[in-house]
């Protein structure tokens, strides 16, 4: 194999019409050749043995995983057990449910917001969400006004309220979407191209989960309308309050 590589080198710098390497040069440029290889096949057989321990280590925690699901049902059965000791034993058992749950955090049993539009909006953008800035009730604190966004503090029945102003002009036909985490739950119009001014209210109950988040967005198809803000009437508004809880 080496006279092999020698004559192969030979004839390439023979070709490349570089006579004057003696075969010493060939040769020695033959010996680092050699070395490096060396150095690769023990790069490879590093290699190789770090990946025959990721290997292992897969199978560990394969094994791992097998054994953590066999104790699954065991686990299931002994939480049961539990719960059913729970409920069946005395009321020294009940004072010490309730001495844990004290550390829990505190739960908010009323909410309500209401919050209305002072500053005109005059160029609305593609689903842009309307950010009723007078906050006049906010109890549980569930509003933002920074983003328009009411967060549901608890799962229960709410009562939302919202009401659009649309002023007498021929270009004004305000629409807006009330949704929940993005979903549409109904649509709102109000209509002020006739000539009058136009107000169009929603009330409607409507179940909300523990962190649901309920915000006004304009309407796509209805970009580049305004909505009238006023320090003195209440025009353009967004409220809600939670009826009971669940």
């Amino acid at each position: 194999m080496s006279k092999f590589l020698q004559l192969f080198f030979t004839l390439v710098i023979t070709c490349s019409g570089v006579k004057s390497l003696s075969n010493d040069h060939i040769l020695q440029r033959f010996a680092f050749m050699e070395q490096d290889i060396a150095k690769l096949k023990t790069e490879v057989n590093l290699l190789n043995a770090a990946n025959a321990r990721l290997n292992e280590d897969n199978q560990r925690l394969h094994s791992l995983l097998i054994k953590l699901q066999q104790y699954e049902p065991t686990y299931d059965g002994l939480h049961r057990n539990i719960d059913k000791h729970t409920k069946n034993s005395g009321p020294k058992m009940e004072t010490k449910r309730l001495l844990l749950s004290s550390e829990s955090p505190p739960t908010t049993d009323h909410v309500a917001f209401c919050a209305t539009l002072t500053n005109t909006i005059s160029n609305l953008g593609t689903h842009q969400a309307i950010e009723y800035d007078k906050v006049i009730t906010n109890v549980g604190h569930g509003y933002d006004a920074r983003h328009g966004h009411f967060t549901s503090p608890k799962k229960g029945i709410y009562l939302l309220s919202v009401t659009a102003h649309a002023i007498n002009d021929a270009k004004q036909k305000v629409a807006l979407d009330l949704v929940v985490n993005g979903n549409i739950i109904f649509q709102l119009l109000s209509d002020g191209s006739g000539g009058n001014e136009s107000n169009m209210s929603q009330v409607f109950p409507i179940v909300l989960e523990t962190g649901d988040m309920v915000w006004m967005r304009t309407k796509a198809g209805y970009e580049g309308k305004y909505l009238y803000g006023s320090t003195t009437w209440t025009l353009n508004s967004f409220s809600g309050v939670l009826l009971s809880a669940l």
